[in-house]
């Protein structure tokens, strides 16, 4: 692709750049600066690489302003270039579906109703009343179950379960394995066993909503479990009945929330956290990762540690307990140094 072309892309996200070098040149793949070949876009985003700019075989660089007299080769220059970085990989990388159409082995009820130009891969079953939109990709093997309602523009991942009445917006991905709108761990003991409670509630994702590989997100006990729109879930999430998560949130592998957590808007959530049922956080909360949540969270901020706190209070504990060991022999010889006198 020419790089004027990849520049059109830029003018369409209305992103302002300086661009400096040839515009009819071709560039193919993306590499870092010090793999980078001349048909190769590559992108400086931290200071510390700095040093591979100068040598870069690249034929197309991305970087801040403060970087482009250390740059030999053509660049485009902008404010973020991460962000720019992830708009020309896209264009040099599409995701693509292999057909459109449906599978001759896919299983659709005579009641789904689905696009014209969508993808049904092999083995997927979509019961009764089922809707998907257009645009939209399931590869192999997903069971959606009756009544699901899938958006356009959605790519659902290999082995995919979506059970019944769960609604997913528009430009979701979900990748393989994960299963949404299972039964919530909804159970009443009585006499030393355990009595079913029947999890009526869905799970409603938003628009542009990204969900990793093996996650499993509960259909909610009475209401829904909702995902708002502009999440990102990393693989092996676990999202229990009744859950929201709030808009623009990031969640990493492997965290944990019970049920009727309420997570604020645009949080971010590192791997391994876990959250205690029916609490709440507000708005830009961040946690490091292990930090466990069991309490609701009031304040914006960075939160750490087990039970969490406030990133600048656990930090001043941890170097406190690095000294334990030093005062207790202290303490000893204080002790022992006073029995003696005695």
């Amino acid at each position: 692709m020419r790089i004027d072309s990849l520049l059109e892309v830029l003018d369409q996200h209305q992103v302002k750049y300086h661009f400096n070098g040839d515009a009819t040149k071709e560039i193919h793949s993306v590499a870092s600066l010090d793999n980078a070949s001349a048909e190769s876009l590559s992108f400086l985003n931290s200071p510390k690489f700095v040093t591979a700019l100068s040598s870069t075989q690249a034929g197309l660089v991305i970087l801040s302003e403060k970087f482009v007299a250390d740059c030999p080769q053509a660049f485009i220059a902008v404010q973020d270039p991460y962000y720019v970085y992830s708009l020309l990989a896209q264009v040099l990388y599409p995701v693509t579906p292999p057909f459109l159409g449906v599978a001759d082995n896919a299983t659709v009820s005579l009641t789904a109703k689905v696009a014209d130009n969508i993808c049904v891969e092999a083995n997927c079953v979509l019961q009764d009343n089922v809707v998907v939109g257009e645009y939209s990709w399931l590869a192999p093997g997903c069971v959606l179950y009756p009544d699901v309602q899938i958006g356009k523009h959605c790519r659902i991942g290999a082995n995919v379960v979506i059970h019944k009445e769960c609604r997913i917006g528009d430009y979701v991905q979900i990748e393989s394995g994960t299963v949404i709108g299972g039964d919530g761990f909804g159970w009443a003991p009585q006499d030393g066993k355990w009595s079913k409670i029947p999890q009526i509630g869905r799970v409603i994702i938003g628009n542009h909503v990204a969900i990793g590989n093996n996650c499993t997100i509960d259909r909610g006990a009475i209401e829904d479990t909702i995902i708002e729109d502009h999440c990102i879930i990393d693989n092996l999430v676990h999202i229990a009945h009744n859950v929201l998560i709030g808009e623009g949130s990031a969640i990493a592998g492997q965290v944990g929330f019970a049920g009727t957590t309420q997570l604020g808007k645009y949080n971010i959530v590192a791997g391994q956290v876990g959250f205690a049922g029916h609490l709440s956080t507000v708005d830009h909360c961040h946690f490091a990762a292990k930090s466990g949540v069991t309490h609701n969270i009031n304040q914006p901020g960075s939160y750490s540690g087990f039970p969490t706190q406030e990133t600048s209070k656990w930090q001043k504990q941890i170097v406190r307990q690095r000294t334990l060991d030093k005062l207790a022999r202290q303490v000893a010889a204080l002790q022992k140094q006073i029995a003696e006198i005695e």
